[in-house]
């Protein structure tokens, strides 16, 4: 068994270099390597979508939260937006430049972490556990979310923030511009790292009150500061700036409330967190029974309290799936934490150990591999998505949702149409797979999110501004009727309904060859 010699805050500054991989370690980002690839040509559901069209019509000259209206922070239309320069419009590049993201975020885990770890495979492939398990887990609709990459400088912000002492400036940098990343992706997390760090702050302030006040908070504060410019600039020069707190705090919880808390769908995805956590959790749990002296006390105090933090944030949100990778890093880390303390302890009898570890085994074949199964099985049922028919079936084999976006971008095509659209009810893949812009300033795709000024400004704009085509969903129709019946007044006057497909009605400008 090989142990790790301490190495100190090896990544304060690599003053000696950056230690070459080991063999576990080029292991474990072969692992991560080969499953971000095989999810490479998975397609959007309708928030990636929308992260990528509303990304892409920035960079056009659109302004957030004016021309086109989330209620997401700007984090993750920025990720979207540089991702998509090399690639244009495409999942394909998006899923690639995410990957060369999690690769680099898998090699920092592996130099800052490993101190955490007394056996060095397991302090390699603890990245592996973390990175590996949101690829095997991840459905069409997890993929690339902001919930999901927020977990990289959540991590980062709560190491170091953790971590460093009143003197080291430059870790206490990273840490502010990571939680600055994290509010930029998504707001009410930033909550975590500034809760964790405060036992340590207040230590600093006890012991080095002079240092940490006079050099280490106004280089954290500039570094922050910086950060933030470029988007404080943006919203100053296009007239947002006095909007983004009714967006991000009024807007966002207004619609929240709006939106039905099923019980049912609680329920189904705590079930599908505690499958995802079984074997991580009895890992952990044996560890601690048989090696709570081996654990260290700091990292699994900070991912407890993580966990902890996660659950209120988690139960006040919606409960969709995606929701679940907060708890992501905590559970999967604790797990391997686990892992490292029952292979390295000498305390218990080793029949018990090794039972430990062989039935944490049995649980993660048994819960996550048939979700890794079905990815392997839908790769090669369609060449790993080669050609572009090959990506086509597949995509809709992963999500059937895409076939109405294939067929409203044949009918785009096929009948030469606008390149501006409105989907109304239907997800926005469906202007996005058809290459079309979205038209209206507003999120039609959720109904039940729309108050009545927003119908007020759709019926205004398919008034005096109308888009090309629409996409609408016959379940629409009753929320059009109790809502805004003026909404669909407007669209049966001036649109001539072309054709339907799966639930979607398609609607072109004009009424002349109805």
């Amino acid at each position: 068994m090989r142990r790790i010699a301490p190495v100190g805050l090896i990544s304060a500054s690599y003053g000696d270099g950056v230690p070459s991989p080991s063999r576990s370690e080029l292991v474990a980002l072969a692992g991560v390597t080969l499953l971000g690839l095989l999810v490479l040509t998975f397609p959007f559901s309708s928030n990636q979508a929308t992260f990528s069209l509303f990304a892409e019509q920035a960079l056009g000259g659109d302004v957030l939260y004016r021309d086109v209206i989330d209620l997401k922070q700007p984090g993750i239309f920025v990720f979207f937006g540089l991702a998509q320069l090399p690639f244009g419009r495409s999942p394909v590049g998006v899923h690639l430049v995410e990957l060369l993201v999690w690769l680099g975020f898998v090699r920092w885990m592996q130099l800052e972490l490993r101190t955490w770890f007394r056996t060095g495979w397991i302090a390699a492939t603890a990245p592996l556990a973390v990175v590996g398990t949101y690829y095997v887990t991840a459905t069409t609709r997890d993929l690339t979310q902001a919930d999901v990459l927020v977990s990289i400088p959540l991590l980062v912000a709560v190491v170091l923030g953790t971590t460093a002492d009143a003197t080291q400036t430059r870790r206490w940098a990273g840490a502010g511009v990571a939680t600055t990343l994290v509010a930029l992706l998504k707001l009410p997390y930033a909550v975590i790292p500034v809760v964790l760090w405060l036992p340590h702050v207040v230590g600093l302030l006890r012991t080095d009150a002079t240092t940490f006040l006079r050099r280490t908070v106004p280089s954290t504060s500039v570094a922050v500061a910086m950060t933030l410019l470029p988007f404080a600039v943006y919203a100053v020069a296009t007239g947002v700036a006095g909007d983004l707190w009714a967006f991000w705090f009024e807007w966002a919880t207004e619609r929240t409330e709006l939106w039905p808390r099923e019980r049912d769908r609680l329920v189904a995805v705590v079930r599908r967190g505690v499958r995802i956590a079984a074997a991580f959790g009895v890992l952990f749990v044996g560890g601690a029974a048989i090696g709570w002296r081996r654990l260290p006390r700091g990292p699994v105090a900070m991912l407890l309290g993580w966990f902890a933090l996660a659950i209120p944030l988690f139960g006040a949100q919606l409960w969709f799936g995606y929701h679940l990778y907060l708890f992501l890093v905590p559970v999967t880390l604790l797990g391997w934490l686990g892992l490292d303390a029952l292979v390295s302890s000498t305390d218990g009898p080793r029949p018990i150990r090794l039972g430990a570890v062989a039935l944490a085994a049995l649980l993660g074949l048994s819960q996550v591999g048939p979700d890794l199964a079905d990815k392997l099985r839908l790769v090669a049922d369609h060449r790993g998505g080669i050609t572009q028919d090959d990506r086509d079936d597949l995509r809709v084999e992963a999500d059937p949702a895409h076939a109405v976006s294939l067929a409203y971008a044949d009918w785009i095509d096929r009948e030469a149409l606008g390149d501006e659209g409105w989907a109304l009810g239907a997800s926005l893949d469906v202007l996005y797979a058809a290459g079309q812009d979205h038209a209206v300033p507003i999120i039609g795709f959720a109904p039940l999110l729309l108050r009545p000024d927003d119908w007020a400004v759709i019926d205004a704009d398919l008034e005096h501004d109308p888009p090309d085509t629409i996409a609408l969903a016959t379940a629409t129709y009753a929320d059009l009727d109790a809502r805004s019946p003026s909404t669909r007044a407007l669209i049966e006057g001036r649109y001539c309904l072309d054709e339907r497909f799966d639930g979607v009605e398609f609607w072109r400008l004009g009424t002349g060859s109805c």
